[in-house]
This record gives structure tokens, sequence and C-alpha cells, in this order.
């Protein structure tokens, strides 16, 4: 919407400036031809006339935004009181003070996780030192093993 409004300011913009300059001339010129006087007359009225257009096409959209401020202004305010509300019911129940039944249950539950996630650890961390420690003795004592020597059969 706003590229239209910069273009119907800047299509006014630039026929102002045709007119100044079309009565620019008419101001230089010395002689008094009246055919060329009328037709510069003519020609400015017409550029007069699209000025007065353009002014009145700009108006007619700018009417038609301000009429859609009132629609939009209450829908801001509705949304502005919904937030006041949330904020209001946020306050109030940090506000509130919270039963005990509930946090000490869950801070027990809480706690429980904790020691079970430290055992978890713990034993992970075992599995982990057993398995580098057989992958050690693994690497160091594996030499190749022979094959037993099978005796050939004895030929007669």
């Amino acid at each position: 919407m706003s590229k239209r409004k910069n273009s119907e300011i800047s299509t006014l913009l630039t026929s102002l400036k045709r007119l100044e300059k079309r009565i620019e001339i008419l101001e230089k010129s010395s002689g008094l031809d009246v055919r060329d006087f009328y037709r510069d007359a003519v020609s400015i009225l017409r550029i007069n006339q699209e000025i007065v257009a353009e002014l009145v096409k700009a108006n007619d959209s700018l009417r038609v935004e301000i009429s859609k401020l009132p629609l939009k202004i209450n829908e801001l305010i509705s949304k502005i009181d919904e937030l006041l509300s949330l904020i209001k019911a946020a306050a109030e129940e940090e506000i509130s003070p919270k039963p005990k039944e509930e946090e000490s249950g869950f801070s027990k539950r809480l706690d429980e996780l904790i020691a079970y996630n430290k055992r978890l650890v713990e034993n992970n961390q075992a599995l982990i030192d057993t398995l580098e420690e057989i992958k050690r003795k693994l690497s160091t004592t594996s030499p190749f093993l022979k094959k037993p020597l099978i005796p050939k059969k004895p030929t007669i």
C-alpha cells in the first residue's frame, strides 16, 4: 500500500513541476502571441486538472486507510488487555505461596532421580574401566597362537 502512495505522491510532484515550468515559460516569453498564450493556458489547465485528480485519488485512498484504523486500534486494545490479564495472573501466581506438600514431594522425587543418575554414572565408569583393562590385556598378551603340528602318517 505504501508503494501506491509513494507513486501517487511522485506523480503529483511531477505534475506540479511541469506546471511550474510552463508558468515560468509563459512569464519569460516577451512576445504576446495570443494562440501560443491560449495553448499554454489550456496546457496549464490540463496539468492543473491532473494534479487535482491525483489529489482526489490520494485523498480517497487516505480515507480508506483511515477508516481501517478504528478496527485495528480495537484489535490492538483487546490484545493489550489479554496481555495485561496474563501478566496479572502470572504476578498473582508468583506472589501466592505454594503448598509445602507439593514442593517436598517434588524435591524428594528429584533427589531420588539425582541419586539414581549418580549411581548410573559410577556404574558406567566402572564398566568403561573394565573394558579398557580387557582391551589392554588383549593387546599385550595376544601373541599369535601356533597351530599344533599334526604328525604325518607313517608310510609303509
